[in-house]
């Protein structure tokens, strides 16, 4: 089965990586534009200067990691742009500019940014969880609950005591993304609108209206593998899979609104765009999740089907105040350029 994913708001599978301005990019705030250096390019230029002040410049701030490689640029009189490796529009450049932030990356390789078919069937295996729970029970949440652990759903994908193969998210299979050119991601600026004042973060992400292709398929060998009888029944239609989705992130979307209307104030932009996004679900039918980084605690875990008061347990544990108020989880990225409140990661699944 081939589907198109499609971005809503921004998308960044990080990579891990991250991008320094003391020597790795050069930002020019006024035209807001965010150049990556490549650095042989900069290495011939210094080898055909025999500029040996500027080595030694260069290798002092690269290994006390402190200065700014833009300030380098200035006072040489070169243009960034020469020496880049690729360029994106930083629509947040002045904030950027103003804290002198690293550049969490993008998933990327030669070709391009990418969304790898781990975090495909990550954001499928929650999905799945929920969608087993809502049929069947929730005797493994409430186990786990008492014992203080994490529900992962490790009980219901294999018979009791059999081995990996057994496993029946074995035989789904879900392959890379085709590729978004580098040069059309942006940088965009992130901050956690819980907190009294948002700790800020900068992204390299795929932008809205980008449509990537990737392939999810059933191996025929569930047939006859020793899984559970529920799994065998399940995967005959692959389009089971896909109404899973929806079901567990219009779940989510919901609950998502409750919390907002209840916390008020600062979150209204927030729970703007998620009645605008439920308004969409409900009367297209289409299938919306989320991936990647800033999805939070709910958006990366069954913890929807969690009580009340179970969630009110782990909020406390993980003394989840802010302001004086209980909220779980306080880690509500957004993306904050031109005053907005937008979450990262939304995409639509044809």
């Amino acid at each position: 089965m081939q589907i198109t994913i499609q971005t809503v708001t921004p998308v960044c599978i990080s990579s891990g990586e991250t991008l320094s301005p003391v020597i790795d990019f050069v930002l020019n705030a006024q035209n807001k534009c965010l150049h990556v250096l490549d650095h042989n390019k900069l290495q011939k230029w210094l080898e055909a200067s025999g500029d040996y002040q500027a080595v030694n410049e260069l290798t002092r701030m690269a290994l006390s990691k402190s200065g700014n490689i833009a300030d380098f640029f200035k006072s040489r009189k070169l243009n960034p742009s020469d020496f880049a490796r690729v360029s994106w529009m930083c629509s947040s450049a002045q904030e950027l500019a103003q804290h002198s932030r690293n550049l969490l990356l993008a998933v990327n390789s030669l070709k391009g940014a990418y969304i790898p078919g781990s975090s495909i069937k990550g954001m499928l295996r929650t999905a799945l969880i929920f969608h087993y729970v809502k049929d069947n029970d929730r005797k493994a949440i409430d186990k786990a609950m008492e014992e203080s652990k994490l529900y992962t759903g490790e009980n219901i994908f294999r018979e009791r005591g059999s081995k990996a193969e057994g496993d029946a998210l074995r035989f789904l299979q879900v392959g890379d993304s085709d590729f978004c050119p580098l040069e059309k991601l942006r940088v965009y600026h992130l901050g956690r609108i819980s907190r009294g004042r948002p700790i800020p973060l900068f992204v390299s992400a795929i932008p809205p209206g980008v449509s990537l292709k990737l392939q999810i398929r059933i191996d025929p060998a569930f047939k006859r593998a020793n899984i559970p009888p529920y799994w065998k029944e399940f995967f005959k239609n692959e389009k089971n899979i896909i109404k899973a989705l929806r079901d567990y992130n219009s779940a989510l979307v919901e609950r998502e609104i409750g919390v907002l209307e209840s916390l008020g104030g600062s979150y209204q932009k927030l729970l703007a765009f998620y009645l605008k996004l439920q308004k969409v679900i409900s009367s297209n039918h289409l299938v919306f999740s989320r991936l990647g980084f800033g999805k939070t605690y709910f958006f990366n875990s069954v913890g929807i089907l969690l009580k009340d008061n179970e969630i009110t347990k782990l909020a406390k544990n993980a003394k989840r105040y802010s302001n004086g108020k209980l909220i779980f989880p306080t880690t509500r990225w957004v993306i904050m350029d031109s005053g907005q409140q937008t979450p990262l990661g939304w995409v639509v699944i044809n």
